[in-house]
């Protein structure tokens, strides 16, 4: 089978002449998929340490049906770090799962005791233990029609997906696990209740640490002061404090990630303030010359441009890019809500195009620009905030953030036509045969948002040598297809038809949702309600 990986791995510094090379792999949860792992970027990456992210067999773009929660994922897991260690040649490896993924890495970790450190958040000690608690929970059955209706499920799995539920179990290989680990754990976990990880740190033979995290449940967001103290955790355990910038060190010993904007409030309360201006100076010389005074300039449409290009240089993700030119400055200057149609031909499955453009001020935040990505592989949509220096430099606030990302499957050496829309400052859509990728937040911290008078979009490429690549984008006028989740006062024409009445009250309630995002507008309701009534000369909706 498949397993499909995306790996972060630092700039190359020239002067380490050790050879050693440290990496973390993020496992996902049940239901997860490689994304999940992104946000641990910012935790490893400033710190010198690679970052790689897989799709377990079963689930989003790897090969395979069914997901063995942990049973079959640890093989896969020892698949990876053979291949980082065998092909890329990392020296030290550590893992960090969630949930599905933090159990896969204690099974692992209890044949593997070269690792370096696990991370494990939220695992489960028992598949069988789990599955009574949860049923017991919630329908409060006696313990032996559980047992019953356990042994059915468990041979009908057997049967169907070739593995045996009672062998899920990290609990039977504790007497195994010596390799360093730190556990973390919601203490209003309701799903996987926190005297699971307990049991596994009561009867690790290794090292173990355990924090419970207050107010949290299981599916919800981790505070930065216990990723932080995770990530802590995994640098020690790599031995890794010899290889990284005192400054970041000192952030995550804080309680801080290692981001740039961490480190520099870190170093400026250390040094005073002569360290802040020194970095403010040094974000400003970062941009070229000709970028600085396109970001000066009176005239709005370079000043557009200037800041798109200062995005992509600052956050690095867009280095190395080729630019193309779409055809005469200004002929793709659009008013906001603006609609772009375009045609794109992929020679290769790791060509990617991107689509760059400037939704606007975001006080107090700074500049809010945008990027449309489009590939064979994927649609994704991602934003960079640029806060104004007084220098009159930028800082690039948190990276590139990933908004939304759609794995797809476009036809190679076929022009393929695809849509842009940008129905709000904030936010973007990318259509292309049927996919969608999109997204309506705003920046966390933002107080409002001042749109731009208009939008002209920059294109970037990045191709292996001269790859066969053909992009063209022109405006159009058109309407996004899926008001359902991406509209913003939009109207949509349902047809009776034979449509089941629930289905078109479902359509209705999730316009109204849509139709309620903006930027001037309350906060979203999280439902809307609309019921159809029998009464009356035919029915009607309220």
């Amino acid at each position: 089978m498949t397993l499909v990986c995306t790996i972060f791995e630092p700039e190359k510094r020239p002067e380490d002449k050790s050879g050693e090379k440290a990496c973390v792999v993020f496992c996902h949860g049940n239901a997860g998929c490689r994304l999940d792992g992104f946000l641990q970027v910012h935790c490893f990456l400033p710190l010198n340490i690679a970052v790689c992210c897989f799709d377990f067999a079963g689930s989003a773009m790897s090969g395979g049906e069914y997901v063995s929660l942990g049973y079959f994922e640890r093989d896969d897991l020892a698949s990876v770090v053979q291949h980082l260690r065998e092909r890329k040649g990392y020296t030290r490896v550590g893992l960090w799962g969630r949930s599905m993924g933090a159990t896969t890495s204690v099974l692992h970790g209890a044949r593997d005791p070269s690792l370096a450190g696990i991370v494990a958040d939220s695992p489960f000690s028992d598949l069988c233990n789990l599955m009574e608690e949860i049923v017991k929970s919630k329908l409060n059955l006696p313990s032996v029609i559980c047992g019953a209706v356990f042994e059915g499920i468990r041979m009908a799995i057997q049967k169907q997906a070739g593995f045996d539920i009672r062998e899920v179990s990290p609990l039977k290989h504790l007497d195994s696990c010596f390799v360093p680990v730190f556990f973390m754990h919601g203490d209003e976990d309701a799903f996987v209740q926190p005297h699971h990880s307990e049991i596994l740190r009561k009867g690790w033979q290794g090292e173990a640490t355990r924090v419970l995290m207050p107010g949290l449940e299981h599916n919800d967001h981790r505070d930065e002061k216990f990723v932080a103290r995770a990530t802590l955790f995994m640098v020690r355990a790599l031995r890794w404090e010899a290889f990284i910038d005192p400054m970041a060190l000192e952030a995550i010993t804080k309680g801080l990630l290692p981001t740039t904007p961490n480190q520099r409030a870190v170093e400026s309360k250390m040094n005073g303030s002569a360290t802040l201006k020194a970095e403010e100076h040094f974000e400003q010389l970062a941009l070229s010359a000709e970028i600085r005074k396109m970001v000066a300039s009176r005239e709005v449409s370079q000043r557009q441009l200037g800041l798109v290009l200062a995005a992509a240089e600052l956050s690095g993700a867009y280095r190395g890019a080729e630019s193309l030119s779409l055809g005469a400055a200004g002929g793709l200057r659009n008013k906001l809500p603006a609609s772009f149609a375009g045609k794109v031909c992929f020679g290769r499955d790791d060509i990617e195009v991107a689509f760059g453009w400037v939704g606007g001020m975001v006080p107090p935040l700074g500049h809010l620009v945008l990027f449309a990505v489009l590939s064979s592989t994927a649609l994704s949509i991602s934003r960079v905030v640029l806060k104004p220096l007084r220098g009159g430099g930028f800082s690039c606030v948190s990276g590139v953030q990933q908004l939304h990302m759609e794995a797809v499957e476009l036809p190679l050496n076929q022009p393929l036509e695809f849509q842009l829309f940008m129905p709000a400052g904030h936010c973007a859509q990318l259509v292309v045969n049927g996919h969608v990728a999109g997204s309506s937040e705003m920046p966390p911290g933002a107080e409002r948002l001042e749109c731009p008078g208009f939008v002209e979009p920059c294109c970037w490429c990045w191709r292996p040598g001269n790859s066969k690549l053909e992009v063209s984008l022109s405006k159009a006028d058109l309407d996004p297809p899926s008001p359902r989740q991406w509209g913003r006062n939009r109207t949509a024409t349902m047809s009776y038809g034979q449509a089941p009445k629930e289905q078109l009250a479902e359509e209705l309630a999730s316009l109204c949702v849509a139709s309620a995002r903006g930027a001037d507008a309350l906060p979203s309701p999280k439902h809307a309600t609309i019921v159809y009534c029998e009464d009356g000369p035919g029915g009607g909706y309220a």
